[in-house]
């Protein structure tokens, strides 16, 4: 194999190149000599009549002259090892300067404000043309070649920060915070920085895991320890008096006004309510990802002050993380805990089994459908082992059929799991299929209107005449709420 690719290169030699490639070295030769005859040109008419230091634009023969001289007075590497240290101290400070505006800009309103219009006066100006400024500001010493090189590293390295940063979906960013991730794993670890910001390193050449601490929230009757808390030590989510507004070109909009309600270990609660209740909004005060107006949220007893591994979610839109396999996808939460190999395997392999593709492991999102992906998201979550499941009408996308199939699956897996579950829908058949209690909100702004405990076997027949007595019961209800916002 090897004489035969030799031999087939030293004929292509001989042969010469095909027309395409011999035309680009054409190309290439016919620049570079029309470069060096331009040089020649300029250097000598700089030596003749010297309009400035003939040392600012040497002619090509001074070049050579000075390379061959260093050489043999045994300098050059003394002076390449220099130039070396330019390039590394300067692109060191353009890329921490650019790096840090750039995180900053892409993330804080003001300071983009503040920092783009002097980036956008700046950015046409070539970094050539900046030289002399360099030269009047700091002298013709190192200080100006370095400032040069930083000046030409900052603008490019700026402008992709702030774009990258810019485009990251948020999304994603609460998925991987749902499964364990601080804002400081978010950009300081270089896996987390590949996995979540995957144009600032390379993803597929990612370092192990350092191990990260997830406490676990567990209830503590301590000294003084709130009443609330205390109260709610029975109660594995416990809210309380609980309000939000949002605020918008000076308006501000009610969304929850006052609601109160406890999920017990172990239960599944399915959230009904018209449109604009504030479902999504309450599950999304549990998760950590929105602060409350008012009131409270206690997990195990303990105030919610923003995400955590101890609560996994499962959102509408099918959030997983487009660069990694279904493996990698699932065990993201595991390498953030620092699990080991054989660990994550063996996890991953159990969770994938459970929602039936373990053969699509090393598939990626784009190649599954939309019932595949809810799957190894539930799957992700499972994974992380938390306490509490919270699902954002996760299966509102699918078909009807998929949605069945789902609905059967995620009842199934229930039974095994035995999870904490907050799940919002707008279909009052799916929350009788799978809800412990169901839990319907008034019309904006919510608030809880009537609390169904749902009798029914484990095993349920959707045509049960128990089961359409539920249902008939909640639309009632719904459908008065429905009619207010009508109104």
């Amino acid at each position: 194999m090897l004489l035969s690719s030799v031999s087939d290169m030293m004929e292509w030699g001989l042969r010469g190149a095909p027309a395409a490639p011999r035309a680009a070295l054409s190309w290439r030769l016919l620049s570079l000599a029309v470069f060096l005859a331009l040089w020649s040109l300029a250097g000598g008419l700089v030596e003749l009549t010297r309009p400035f230091n003939p040392l600012f634009l040497p002619a090509p023969w001074v070049v050579i002259g000075s390379l061959v001289e260093l050489a043999r007075k045994g300098q050059l590497w003394i002076h390449v090892a220099a130039t070396l240290e330019r390039v590394a101290v300067g692109f060191t400070a353009g890329a921490v300067l650019a790096l840090a505006l750039g995180l900053l800009a892409g993330q804080v309103r003001a300071v983009r404000n503040v920092v783009e219009p002097v980036v956008e006066l700046l950015r046409p100006i070539p970094p050539l043309a900046m030289l002399p400024l360099f030269i009047v500001w700091i002298g013709i010493g190192e200080g100006s070649k370095v400032g040069f090189i930083t000046y030409a590293t900052f603008f490019p390295m700026f402008l992709t920060t702030v774009h990258g940063v810019a485009q990251i979906d948020g999304r994603l960013l609460r998925a991987a915070q749902s499964l364990g991730a601080r804002p400081r794993d978010l950009f300081l670890s270089d896996q987390r920085r590949s996995q979540l910001l995957p144009g600032a390193t390379d993803a597929r050449r990612r370092p192990a895991a350092r191990p990260t601490r997830l406490w676990r929230q567990r209830a503590r009757a301590r000294a003084g320890a709130s009443r609330a808390a205390l109260a709610a030590s029975a109660m594995k989510i416990h809210v309380r008096g609980l309000s939000r507004t949002f605020v918008a070109a000076g308006r501000e909009t009610p969304a929850l006004l006052d609601v109160d309600v406890d999920i017990a270990e172990h239960e599944f609660v399915c959230l009904l309510g018209p449109s604009g209740c504030g479902k999504s909004t309450l599950l999304n005060i549990v998760a950590g990802f929105l602060r409350p107006s008012a009131g409270e949220v206690l997990v195990d007893g303990r105030a919610v002050t923003g995400p955590g591994a101890d609560r996994g979610v499962v959102f509408q839109e099918y959030v997983l993380f487009p660069w990694l396999t279904v493996t990698g996808n699932v065990e993201f939460g595991l390498r953030l805990k620092g699990a080991g190999g054989a660990e994550r395997r063996a996890i991953v392999a159990r969770y994938l089994e459970l929602v039936g593709l373990a053969a699509h492991a090393e598939k990626y999102p784009v190649q599954l459908s939309g019932g595949m992906k809810q799957r190894v998201a539930i799957a992700r979550a499972l994974a992380n082992s938390p306490e509490i499941i919270l699902m954002d009408e996760p299966f509102g996308a699918l078909d009807a059929q998929t949605r069945e199939v789902l609905q059967d699956e995620l009842s199934r897996i229930q039974r095994v799991e035995h999870k904490t579950v907050l799940f919002v829908t707008h279909s009052i058949r799916e929350a009788v299929y799978l809800a412990d209690r169901v839990v319907v909100m008034t019309s904006a702004p919510g608030r809880i209107k009537q609390v169904f405990t749902l009798k029914l076997p484990e095993l349920r027949d959707r045509f049960a005449p128990e089961f359409t007595q539920y249902e008939s019961e909640i639309t009632r209800v719904v459908k008065e709420e429905v009619a207010k916002v009508h109104e």
